[in-house]
């Protein structure tokens, strides 16, 4: 009975959606995957559209169970939840994946079979995973970025693993008499708060020195002593000190490009208007001037906590393999050593954004934009083609969340209809407060004969009236 009732309130809310979605000329599909607490794959489907006013609206529709995460099952899933909400692939005038293979494939992915049934859908990779894919390409290209971020994963491993951890921070914050935020844990799947993880770490870069050294007087494994001693090591090497700095310095640029990107009115048309606002600012921060206020800072700061002193790498020789007869590069002083690895990595965040942004539907989309398509001769046409075009697919990413709390190991049996009217009511509570409770009680009693005879035929309004 109580299945019953979730599955009357959940497609009371379904039928809501739906009928606003089919007063709207088009509406673009986004869809994502993920794989839940009992190892099942789940595919999350969320659409985008927009009213009269011209206000854009992404809701959560449905969420699927497949066998294979294989292009053939989850355009299948698609098909199936378009066909129950009474929609039409002749209106999807846009489509959201990530970039795998199976989504974005143009000949047999999700993108190909769905372009075949309607050639007007334009795809869009999400804007975020590629800035999260050119984040990776740039800590991949930098090996300063990437030990400091190694070395970072370790200290926040190490700082849930120790005992009782925040108490001895919070007792040598008091001994030093600093007050510095909580350390943020580093998360490689989260997309905004890299930036925060990294500033935590900086701000109580004193009290975690003073941590190692205390942490090693009542850690009793040896393992856990030489991780320690080992981070240690690394907090007071200068490299480690630059490289967490500079990345801080970068993330600080694609968070906030990030945060941009997961608005609700952000189409896929302002998308390289952002973009180019963000790689702007690395542009203007690659000179000598801004590099040596970085520099004189970035020392001033080391010398406060401790940090050794930054010196040149030892010289190594040319393995004969790599051996092309040039002459090796030698730098004369530190700075120009440092000032080489700087510039590198604002070439990196504008080279790498640049690359993974460059898509084929941007182009159409600035066409749009400057109304140089001659069968858009409607201003309204043009304005509703874009809006429709979504920049990312977070609305899929934030039902993990629900997904997440609803489907936990003490209830990994579920049923995937319960899940499904579960996570439909839980995401959309706004809709869920303002259901008729009347109409969802005679639907629930219309549902079974045995239901009719014992409460009647139909409630009343005045039934509820006391």
């Amino acid at each position: 009975m109580q299945n019953e009732m979730l599955k009357v309130m959940a497609l009371s809310v379904l039928r809501e959606i739906g009928a606003s979605i089919q007063s709207a000329p088009f509406f673009t599909v986004k869809v994502d995957e993920t794989t839940d607490v009992s190892n099942m794959e789940q595919v999350v489907v969320c659409l985008r559209w927009f009213c009269d006013t011209f206000k854009v609206y992404k809701e959560f529709v449905g969420i699927h169970d497949v066998a294979l995460t294989r292009a053939e099952t989850i355009y299948a899933a698609i098909t199936d939840m378009l066909l129950r909400m009474n929609l039409s692939v002749s209106k999807v005038r846009g489509h959201c994946y990530d970039g795998t293979a199976t989504m974005s494939g143009v000949k047999s992915g999700v993108v190909g079979r769905l372009c075949a049934a309607e050639p007007r859908a334009v795809y869009t990779h999400c804007y975020g995973h590629s800035l999260n894919l050119a984040f990776s390409d740039i800590i991949k290209r930098c090996k300063i970025m990437q030990n400091a971020l190694d070395t970072t994963h370790e200290i926040t491993k190490l700082i849930t693993k120790l005992p009782t951890p925040e108490a001895v921070i919070k007792e040598l914050k008091e001994e030093m008499h600093t007050l510095p935020p909580r350390i943020c844990i580093l998360c490689p799947k989260r997309w905004t708060i890299r930036a925060e993880s990294l500033k935590s770490i900086l701000d109580n870069y004193s009290v975690l020195l003073e941590l190692w050294a205390k942490s090693l007087d009542y850690v009793k494994d040896t393992e856990m002593k030489a991780r320690i001693q080992g981070v240690a090591s690394q907090m007071m090497n200068f490299d480690y000190f630059l490289g967490i700095s500079l990345r801080l310095l970068i993330l600080q640029q694609t968070d906030n490009l990030c945060r941009a990107m997961q608005k609700v009115d952000m189409s896929a048309a302002e998308g390289p208007d952002v973009t180019g606002m963000t790689v702007s600012t690395p542009r203007s921060m690659r000179n000598d001037a801004v590099f040596d206020q970085f520099g004189r800072r970035l020392q001033a700061s080391a010398a406060n906590l401790d940090v050794n002193k930054s010196v040149l790498p030892r010289r190594r020789k040319t393995s004969r393999r790599l051996d092309d007869g040039s002459a090796p590069i030698v730098h004369a002083t530190v700075e120009d050593h440092y000032r080489v690895i700087y510039f590198e990595a604002l070439d990196l965040i504008t080279s790498c954004i640049e690359n993974r942004f460059d898509q084929p539907g941007e182009d159409l989309q600035q066409r749009c934009a400057a109304g140089q398509l001659e069968q858009m001769y409607q201003v309204t046409k043009l304005l509703k083609l874009l809006l429709v075009m979504p920049a990312t697919n977070a609305e899929s990413e934030r039902s993990y969340s629900a997904l997440r709390l609803l489907k936990s190991y003490l209830r990994s049996t579920m049923s995937q209809r319960r899940l499904n009217h579960l996570i439909l009511l839980k995401v959309h509570k706004s809709h869920v407060d303002s259901l008729n409770l009347v109409e969802v009680a005679n639907d629930f009693i219309t549902g079974h004969d045995h239901r009719k005879y014992v409460f009647g035929t139909k409630f009343e309004e005045s039934d509820f009236e006391f």
